[in-house]
């Protein structure tokens, strides 16, 4: 698994955006992630799902961490594995996921994706029950952005600073 830094990297470039350092300094801050400064260390599935997780809920976990918590135990409607335990398990095979969906203003996910026996399924998680109400704002990733950041955090790019240059 990458490092912080190359886990905020692959974040960065696949959702094109500049600031998934903040989630990651919010939730680190909050003690849900491991701190080992100046010390690359491979971060854990789940740590890597927790961050991937908040930068999806957006400002409402950079405001309050422990949210991307209670989305990561999100549990399925149908039961099963939590919303985190999935994403990690579509994350070591990108190739079957259609789309993920989170929603930013209450504790609710989907995952749509190609089931074993080639048909479309969707995972619902929600943290206790499901309201009938609209969503008002929510995240959503593609198949290909969501198979090239999954590329980008299985086989992370060598990191290019404090390479020793030979002189010959």
């Amino acid at each position: 698994m990458p490092t912080t830094t190359e886990t905020v990297r692959a974040i960065n470039h696949a959702f094109r955006i500049t600031n998934a350092n903040l989630w990651t300094t919010r939730i680190r801050m909050a003690g849900l992630i491991q701190s080992t400064p100046g010390q690359p260390i491979p971060l854990p599935e789940s740590e890597v799902a927790l961050i991937l997780i908040s930068v999806l809920a957006g400002f409402s976990t950079a405001r309050k961490p422990a949210l991307a918590t209670a989305y990561y135990n999100a549990r399925p409607i149908d039961g099963g594995p939590s919303f985190g335990e999935a994403l990690i398990s579509f994350i070591r095979e990108p190739h079957a996921v259609y789309s993920v969906t989170v929603a930013n203003d209450r504790v609710l996910a989907s995952i749509t994706y190609r089931a074993a026996d080639r048909s479309t399924q969707t995972l619902t998680f929600a943290d206790g029950e499901i309201r009938a109400a609209p969503l008002n704002r929510a995240s959503s990733i593609s198949a290909d952005t969501w198979v090239s950041l999954c590329a980008a955090l299985n086989q992370p790019k060598p990191s290019r600073r404090h390479r020793r240059r030979n002189k010959s």
